[in-house]
């Protein structure tokens, strides 16, 4: 075999191998890209459900106004309500009518945390008449309160759930008619 001939089959045997390496390369990247491809197609499809779980949220506000929210809430969740109900009995009291309430909700966002978990937060005023109000004796006592509800959601078979909520009062009117009348009797002093 001569000298050239050794080269060639040298030079053949790492260009083959040089091949089989880029097109095992060239495998592993298209697996990869296809699983890739996959996550984010489950995103995508994860993404299109923030439209239900807002109103969703608006349903379970509502309901939650009239403390009829259980329907809404998670195993965990239900249970320890529940749990708290059988411990507070005593402290429990009727929500009954509420009479003229209004929900005004100013912003509501909500966003996955993972394929089976979103969070949503709801700023929102309410507002209603108190038993006070009355225009016969000329008394207009309505309440408006501006809250922020923050809930979590689990999927439990196909059903986002509520799992956590968490209720903040950041205004309430009553407070700025309260600081007005200090306001007056300082000036009358």
């Amino acid at each position: 075999m001569s000298k050239k001939q050794f080269f060639w089959n040298i030079g053949s045997v790492v260009l083959i191998l040089a091949l089989v390496i880029l097109l095992v390369e060239i495998k592993s990247n298209q697996d990869d890209i296809k699983i890739d491809r996959d996550k984010w197609k489950s995103i995508a499809e994860s993404e299109q459900e923030i439209p239900t779980i807002n109103s969703k949220a608006e349903s379970f506000l509502n309901a939650l106004n009239k403390a009829e929210h259980q329907e809404y809430l998670s195993n965990r969740a239900s249970k320890k309500l529940e749990k708290e109900l059988e411990e507070h009995y005593e402290d429990n009291h009727s929500h009954g009518d509420n009479g003229d309430q209004l929900i005004d909700i100013i912003h509501i966002t909500s966003e996955k945390k993972d394929l089976n978990e979103a969070s949503t937060s709801i700023l929102y005023k309410l507002s209603y008449k108190s038993p006070f109000d009355s225009s016969e004796t000329g008394v207009i006592d309505q309440r408006i309160l501006t809250l922020m509800l923050d809930v979590s959601w689990i999927k439990e078979g196909n059903e986002y759930k509520v799992d956590k909520y968490s209720l903040e009062l950041l205004e309430d009117n009553l407070d700025d008619y309260l600081s007005s009348l200090s306001k007056k009797d300082d000036n009358n002093e």
